[in-house]
C-alpha cells in the first residue's frame, strides 16, 4: 500500500472489510483508529471486526446506503474511501 493522501481532516472509510486485512494495513500505515470507519454488510464479519479491532467505527450495513450509514454513525467528513468490495461477485443490480 502506498502513502495515503487526504490529510488529517475527516474519516477514512473502508468498504467491504471482510476479515480486516485492509483494515490492519490502514492502521499499520498510520490511519488513526478514531478516523477509520469500516463498513461491512455481513453480520458475522461485522461481529468479527468488532471483536478484533478496538477503536475504528465498525458499521454494519450495505455500502449502497453509504450516506445514510455514515450520517447515522456521526461520520460527517470523509477524507478517503478504500474499497475491498468484491464487485465482480455482486449482482448486477447492486453494482
Amino acid at each position: 500500500m502506498s502513502r495515503m493522501e487526504g490529510g488529517d481532516e475527516g474519516h477514512v472509510v473502508e468498504l467491504g472489510a471482510g476479515t480486516g486485512q485492509v483494515t490492519r494495513a490502514l492502521l499499520g500505515k498510520g490511519v488513526a483508529r478514531d478516523r477509520l470507519a469500516v463498513v461491512e454488510r455481513d453480520p458475522e464479519l461485522a461481529r468479527f471486526l468488532r471483536r478484533n479491532f478496538i477503536g475504528p467505527r465498525i458499521i454494519e450495513g450495505d455500502a449502497s446506503q453509504l450516506s445514510r450509514l455514515l450520517a447515522a454513525h456521526g461520520v460527517a467528513t470523509v477524507a478517503a474511501v478504500v474499497s475491498s468490495l468484491p464487485l465482480l461477485s455482486l449482482p448486477a443490480g447492486l453494482v
